[in-house]
């Protein structure tokens, strides 16, 4: 079984072949800023990064058609359980509006479907809900994040330093299922934060 794998970051996306469990190819596509610029939203990027993904498999020798499944890592999703996920309406229209933040990797799962759909193949996700647990749990839909996602739309490489308090101890239970719904405390009172761009 051959697996296209896609995984778009801030400033590159990474392609992989694998074959069965074995990685038979592997190329990274990097974005300037300047290209990137152009682009008000990360769905804006959707045709920009699938020409790129279908040239680099154009380039390893491989054609689509070879594929028995696309995977695209990555992603700012609604809670759901780990596992790995067939891209189904509902995630395209999570990453075309975005309810959960703006980031490259949001794109991930998305073209993954748009480029099974052009042979007829799957499109799957992996997702693991250990994310859930930790700060991406507690950033998501608060104004810090999406200003740190902006600037990675942009392009630019941020370093970010979230460090949890004693009330984030106290205020998430153990376990992952019920992280997202035991929050309960304000972002100030359970992250710290450090945000500068490197």
């Amino acid at each position: 079984m051959k697996v296209l794998v896609i995984n778009p970051g801030a400033t590159s996306t990474k392609v992989a072949v694998f074959d069965e469990e074995t990685q038979v190819y592997k190329t990274t596509v990097d974005h300037s800023p300047q290209e990137l610029d152009r682009f008000d939203r990360v769905i804006d990027q959707a045709d920009y990064r699938q020409q790129a993904i279908l040239d680099a498999v154009a380039q390893s020798g491989f054609r689509l058609s070879d594929f028995d499944a696309v995977c695209g890592r990555g992603g700012l999703y609604r809670p759901i359980p780990s596992g790995t996920y067939a891209v189904n309406d509902r995630v395209m229209h999570d990453v075309e509006t975005a309810p959960y933040g703006e980031h490259p990797s949001n794109l991930g799962a998305y073209l993954a479907r748009r480029i099974g759909d052009m042979v007829g193949v799957p499109a799957l996700a992996p997702w693991s809900s250990a994310s859930l647990c930790t700060s991406s749990a507690v950033l998501m839909g608060w104004p810090i994040f999406r200003e740190i996602s902006s600037r990675m739309t942009r392009g630019a490489k941020i370093i970010v330093k979230a460090k949890e308090t004693r009330q984030a101890r106290r205020a998430l239970p153990a376990g992952p299922a019920n992280a997202p719904e035991g929050l309960n405390c304000s972002m100030r009172e359970c992250i710290q934060f450090t945000v500068a761009e490197r």
